[in-house]
């Protein structure tokens, strides 16, 4: 407003009769013409640099660019009760995209179907499919920079983040190999419920029935194995030396009857590994049967007594030889009680 009254002033002053009466050398331009020329120019040039200004502060107070600006329909997620659940019509391709789950890769389609639809309550609404944790899509506007954040705060949430996808819902029913259902013959308390011990081990480390290598009975080891990837030719220390596996199996039997606790490797998840990754530490040597908090526990060494007792009687010393009857008790060279003390006694007693 200012600048408009100065103008305003410089003009009528500058088209005063003073100012525009005739002069002598008509080539030349006057002093009070020059002075009204410079002022309106610097005041011109002050305006049309003043604008600019004005515009990059006015885009500064609104922090995000405009193509970034969010409104309710761009919602792909909500959180209720502190879980995130989706709420999208799996646009800009974002339903193929593949996640990580306990049950391996699976499509945001499939992992929204399985976590279910949200439930009733109070809803914060998210523009990218995991309550701001993403993955995008393909528009843009979920990229990091723009708006992936919460949808329903006027553009101020874009960089809120809710919590993540709860993907334990994959453990109980993962695949009819992945859920392993053990039965006995007994009453034993069943398992219970599998949970999760790292979302983010891989899908060979799910324990399940096939793993099985050696069972746990009256606190004992025993195998019970097909002997996969050459484990039978491993050998490990005995009191007789070293023996294959295959040998010390046989040599310990059978597992006898009762409630058997499964195990992963060979020895109840004290090894070897057969070379396989699941039998790794770190993966699930371990117990197979109450899902993966069990992949980490270790039960009973192999028995080896069993090589003790054999060893003994083949090294043993053998009993002396007993006496020879056909001797006369006169020139045995053993007590004569131990001939025949029923028959000798009267002799014995001579002696």
């Amino acid at each position: 407003m200012y600048r408009s009254l100065l103008i305003f002033i410089i003009m009528s002053l500058c088209t005063t009769r003073s100012m525009t009466q005739p002069i002598d050398h008509p080539h030349t331009v006057s002093l009070p013409k020059m002075i009204c020329g410079i002022a309106l120019l610097m005041t011109s040039w002050q305006g049309t640099h003043a604008a600019p200004t004005v515009v990059y502060e006015l885009k500064t107070a609104q922090s995000i660019h405009m193509g970034c600006r969010p409104n309710l329909s761009w919602k792909d997620s909500v959180e209720v009760n502190g879980r995130c659940y989706c709420d999208s019509n799996f646009d800009h391709g974002i339903g193929s995209v593949k996640i990580q789950t306990p049950a391996g890769m699976k499509t945001i389609r499939e992992v929204c179907a399985r976590i279910g639809p949200p439930p009733a309550g109070s809803r914060k609404l998210y523009n990218d499919i995991q309550c701001g944790n993403g993955p995008a899509n393909n528009a843009g506007d979920e990229d990091p920079g723009c708006c992936p954040g919460r949808v329903d705060l006027n553009g101020n949430g874009c960089g809120d983040k809710g919590p993540k996808f709860d993907l334990s819902v994959f453990m109980n029913e993962i695949e009819p190999e992945q859920n392993p259902i053990f039965t006995t013959t007994d009453t034993a308390t069943p398992p219970p419920a599998l949970l999760p011990k790292n979302a983010d081990l891989p899908k060979y480390c799910q324990p399940r029935p096939s793993m099985q290598d050696s069972v746990e009975v009256n606190g004992k080891c025993y195998c019970s194995t097909d002997y996969s990837k050459n484990i039978d030719k491993q050998k490990i220390q005995t009191p007789a030396g070293e023996k294959t596996l295959k040998e010390v199996c046989e040599k310990i039997g059978p597992p006898p009857a009762g409630t058997q606790i499964p195990y992963n490797d060979i020895q109840c998840g004290n090894g070897p590994s057969n070379g396989g990754r699941d039998e790794e530490p770190g993966c699930c040597p371990g117990r197979i049967d109450i899902g993966l908090q069990g992949c980490d526990m270790v039960g009973p060494k192999f028995d080896l007594s069993v090589y003790k007792n054999i060893d003994q009687t083949s090294d043993a010393t053998p009993p002396p030889a007993g006496p020879d009857l056909n001797v006369s008790p006169q020139n045995a060279r053993v007590p004569c009680t131990q001939l025949c003390p029923s028959i000798c006694s009267a002799i014995c007693n001579d002696m």
